[in-house]
Protein backbone atom coordinates (compact mmCIF):
# COMPACT_ATOMS: atom_id res chain seq x y z
CA UNK A 1 0.00 0.00 0.00
CA UNK A 2 1.17 3.38 -0.63
CA UNK A 3 0.12 6.22 1.47
CA UNK A 4 0.42 9.88 -0.03
CA UNK A 5 -0.86 12.76 2.25
CA UNK A 6 -1.84 16.17 2.00
CA UNK A 7 -0.34 17.35 5.21
CA UNK A 8 -2.73 20.13 5.58
CA UNK A 9 -5.67 18.39 5.20
CA UNK A 10 -4.47 15.78 7.64
CA UNK A 11 -4.31 18.43 10.26
CA UNK A 12 -7.40 20.04 9.58
CA UNK A 13 -8.64 16.15 10.00
CA UNK A 14 -7.04 16.49 12.91
CA UNK A 15 -5.61 13.17 11.80
CA UNK A 16 -2.80 12.90 15.00
CA UNK A 17 -5.16 12.81 17.88
CA UNK A 18 -7.93 10.42 15.82
CA UNK A 19 -4.74 7.86 15.64
CA UNK A 20 -3.98 8.41 19.36
CA UNK A 21 -7.46 7.38 19.83
CA UNK A 22 -7.29 4.97 18.24
CA UNK A 23 -4.19 3.69 19.04
CA UNK A 24 -5.33 3.53 22.91
CA UNK A 25 -8.73 1.46 22.27
CA UNK A 26 -6.79 -0.72 19.94
CA UNK A 27 -3.55 -1.01 21.80
CA UNK A 28 -3.48 -4.56 22.34
CA UNK A 29 -4.84 -5.89 18.92
CA UNK A 30 -2.23 -3.35 16.70
CA UNK A 31 0.83 -5.35 15.28
CA UNK A 32 1.54 -3.95 11.96
CA UNK A 33 1.73 -0.21 14.04
CA UNK A 34 0.80 2.68 11.36
CA UNK A 35 -0.91 0.33 9.15
CA UNK A 36 -3.60 -0.81 11.75
CA UNK A 37 -3.67 2.47 13.12
CA UNK A 38 -4.77 4.01 9.76
CA UNK A 39 -7.03 0.41 8.43
CA UNK A 40 -9.01 1.71 11.15
CA UNK A 41 -9.44 5.25 10.98
CA UNK A 42 -9.88 5.06 7.28
CA UNK A 43 -12.47 2.24 7.77
CA UNK A 44 -14.36 4.52 9.38
CA UNK A 45 -13.64 7.86 7.74
CA UNK A 46 -13.48 6.38 3.53
CA UNK A 47 -14.08 9.33 2.24
CA UNK A 48 -10.67 10.64 3.03
CA UNK A 49 -9.20 7.77 0.72
CA UNK A 50 -8.36 8.11 -2.76
CA UNK A 51 -7.38 5.17 -4.35
CA UNK A 52 -4.80 5.68 -7.22
CA UNK A 53 -5.06 2.57 -8.79
CA UNK A 54 -2.46 0.82 -10.85
CA UNK A 55 -2.56 3.37 -13.74
CA UNK A 56 -1.38 5.80 -12.04
CA UNK A 57 1.68 3.60 -10.28
CA UNK A 58 4.95 1.62 -11.15
CA UNK A 59 5.29 -1.07 -8.75
CA UNK A 60 7.84 -4.54 -8.85
CA UNK A 61 4.47 -5.83 -7.09
CA UNK A 62 2.52 -6.27 -10.00
CA UNK A 63 4.68 -8.84 -11.08
CA UNK A 64 3.17 -11.34 -8.67
CA UNK A 65 -0.29 -10.14 -9.20
CA UNK A 66 -2.68 -11.44 -12.26
CA UNK A 67 -5.73 -8.95 -11.44
CA UNK A 68 -7.70 -6.95 -14.48
CA UNK A 69 -5.05 -4.29 -15.08
CA UNK A 70 -1.54 -5.49 -13.57
CA UNK A 71 -0.56 -8.66 -15.43
CA UNK A 72 3.16 -10.22 -15.34
CA UNK A 73 3.26 -10.27 -19.15
CA UNK A 74 3.49 -6.28 -19.24
CA UNK A 75 7.48 -6.29 -19.17
CA UNK A 76 9.43 -3.33 -20.90
CA UNK A 77 13.05 -5.16 -20.56
CA UNK A 78 12.96 -6.33 -17.13
CA UNK A 79 10.41 -4.24 -15.39
CA UNK A 80 6.89 -5.31 -14.94
CA UNK A 81 3.86 -2.50 -16.14
CA UNK A 82 -0.04 -2.30 -15.55
CA UNK A 83 -1.47 -1.60 -19.13
CA UNK A 84 -2.19 1.61 -18.20
CA UNK A 85 1.07 3.00 -16.99
CA UNK A 86 2.37 1.13 -20.58
CA UNK A 87 0.27 3.93 -22.32
CA UNK A 88 0.07 6.71 -20.58
CA UNK A 89 3.24 6.62 -18.46
CA UNK A 90 4.07 5.70 -14.84
CA UNK A 91 2.78 8.91 -12.85
CA UNK A 92 3.87 7.60 -8.92
CA UNK A 93 7.34 5.56 -8.46
CA UNK A 94 6.88 3.17 -5.32
CA UNK A 95 9.67 2.04 -3.87
CA UNK A 96 9.73 0.58 -0.18
CA UNK A 97 12.14 1.75 2.06
CA UNK A 98 16.03 1.15 1.66
CA UNK A 99 14.80 -0.15 -2.32
CA UNK A 100 15.52 3.05 -3.00
CA UNK A 101 19.09 3.42 -2.22
CA UNK A 102 20.20 -0.07 -2.63
CA UNK A 103 22.31 -1.17 -6.25
CA UNK A 104 20.83 -4.92 -6.09
CA UNK A 105 19.10 -6.37 -9.17
CA UNK A 106 15.65 -6.25 -7.69
CA UNK A 107 15.85 -2.92 -7.12
CA UNK A 108 16.30 -2.49 -10.55
CA UNK A 109 15.52 1.13 -11.50
CA UNK A 110 14.13 2.28 -8.63
CA UNK A 111 17.30 3.53 -7.16
CA UNK A 112 18.77 4.74 -10.61
CA UNK A 113 15.87 7.55 -10.16
CA UNK A 114 16.43 8.33 -6.38
CA UNK A 115 19.76 8.94 -6.86
CA UNK A 116 19.18 10.98 -10.27
CA UNK A 117 16.45 13.09 -8.82
CA UNK A 118 18.66 12.96 -5.10
CA UNK A 119 21.06 14.58 -7.06
CA UNK A 120 19.56 17.06 -9.08
CA UNK A 121 20.61 20.56 -8.74
CA UNK A 122 17.45 22.64 -9.34
CA UNK A 123 18.95 25.41 -10.20
CA UNK A 124 21.04 24.53 -12.59
CA UNK A 125 19.88 20.95 -14.21
CA UNK A 126 17.44 21.09 -16.32
CA UNK A 127 14.27 18.32 -16.91
CA UNK A 128 15.29 16.80 -19.88
CA UNK A 129 18.68 16.16 -18.54
CA UNK A 130 17.71 13.73 -15.91
CA UNK A 131 15.38 12.45 -18.38
CA UNK A 132 17.78 11.52 -20.53
CA UNK A 133 20.15 10.19 -17.90
CA UNK A 134 17.25 8.01 -16.39
CA UNK A 135 16.17 7.08 -20.17
CA UNK A 136 19.94 5.64 -20.30
CA UNK A 137 20.18 3.56 -17.13
CA UNK A 138 16.78 2.20 -18.39
CA UNK A 139 18.09 0.98 -21.24
CA UNK A 140 21.21 -0.09 -20.18
CA UNK A 141 18.58 -2.90 -17.78
CA UNK A 142 19.08 -6.83 -18.80
CA UNK A 143 16.70 -7.00 -21.19
CA UNK A 144 16.19 -10.69 -19.94
CA UNK A 145 13.60 -11.57 -17.28
CA UNK A 146 14.84 -12.15 -13.61
CA UNK A 147 14.50 -14.50 -11.40
CA UNK A 148 13.21 -12.22 -8.90
CA UNK A 149 10.66 -10.71 -11.54
CA UNK A 150 8.62 -13.29 -12.61
CA UNK A 151 5.04 -14.94 -11.36
CA UNK A 152 7.36 -18.09 -10.89
CA UNK A 153 8.84 -16.80 -8.28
Amino acid sequence: MLVLMNLTQMREFDFESRAKAIYTAYDSKIFRADQDIMNALFCVFQEKVLDIECRRNFHRGYCYTENEDCFVDNRTKNICFCDQALGSGVQILNGIGGKFMSDLQKSLFISDAYKAFRDLDIFKDSYSSIFHTLQNQFNQIDPNPCFLMTAEA
